[in-house]
């Protein structure tokens, strides 16, 4: 995703592209397109599109990371309604890919599953019966749950404010229960962090965050063979098999008996393959 769909409104702290909008970046370096209507919509995805984008995102639900003062959306808080998201994901299903959605709260899910979105993101606040309707569906889920407890050890230091702060406490703490809650509903659980900039050498965190509820193997299932899936590219990536493109690491350790091998990578991520060439080598 390169221009994430938001909406406007007179106090969206998210500013970008649109038909007579400026382009200003927002603070992580990324152009939200500003759309309103099913027209609108389809329009902004297409141009998404047309600039490379490998899938649609939309903001189907509240924001975390915004000022009390400029925020008239909180998580939970559903956006884009089904007629809006169907635009989305006619435009994506037309050139061959899909719609990604953040999205928290049990409404803006349901927007997204009637929609036909394919992959919610973060969904902290899952109900159990929103995520039946997700495993009914073949909705893959996407928990980020690393980001929350960085950002609430460290955002202070990092200038959020106390409204940000006191969200990302209350999304933080419900994320594992959300994952609990699609694992036992039977969804396809992928996985990623949400984490930019200099703190993307902490993301394999997340591995051990979700083998709390999905054990270590579920961990790396869910981070390299679903993620696959996901992504429309398991014919080349995801596994170890004949024909594939031979994209690996090597650990220093088994990760079925200590999973936080993957926190510090850096240290214990030995050898690097992608499409059969090493790009990093530390065992011989």
């Amino acid at each position: 995703s390169i221009t994430p769909l938001s909406q406007s409104g007179a106090n969206s702290p998210v500013r970008g592209f649109g038909p007579d909008a400026p382009q200003p970046r927002n603070p992580l370096g990324i152009y939200p397109e500003i759309c309103d209507g099913p027209d609108q919509v389809r329009a902004a995805a297409r141009r998404t599109l047309g600039r490379g984008a490998d899938q649609i995102k939309v903001f189907a639900d509240g924001e975390v990371l915004a000022s009390q003062a400029a925020d008239r959306a909180v998580p939970g808080q559903w956006k884009f309604s089904v007629e809006e998201l169907r635009a989305a994901v006619d435009v994506a299903e037309a050139a061959g890919t899909y719609v990604m959605a953040h999205v928290y709260g049990p409404r803006a899910i349901r927007n997204c599953l009637e929609a036909g979105v394919r992959s919610i993101e973060h969904g902290n606040l899952l109900d159990e019966e929103t995520a039946r309707l997700m495993a009914e569906r073949g909705t893959y889920f996407v928990p980020t749950l690393t980001v929350y407890d960085l950002l609430v050890a460290h955002g202070r230091e990092w200038g959020l404010d106390d409204h940000s702060l006191a969200k990302l406490d209350m999304v933080g703490r419900l994320g594992r229960r959300a994952l609990e809650l699609a694992h036992r509903a039977g969804v396809k659980i992928a996985s990623g962090s949400d984490i930019v900039g200099p703190a993307q050498a902490l993301k394999g965190r997340e591995l051990a965050i979700k083998a709390e509820v999905l054990g270590a193997m579920g961990a790396i299932l869910a981070t390299t063979k679903t993620n696959a899936e996901l992504l429309n590219v398991s014919d080349r990536l995801g596994t170890v098999e004949p024909g594939k493109w031979a994209d690996l690491i090597v650990v220093g350790g088994n990760p079925l008996e200590d999973i936080t091998l993957f926190e510090d990578g850096r240290k214990n991520v030995l050898l690097v393959m992608q499409e059969r060439r090493s790009m990093k080598d530390a065992v011989g």
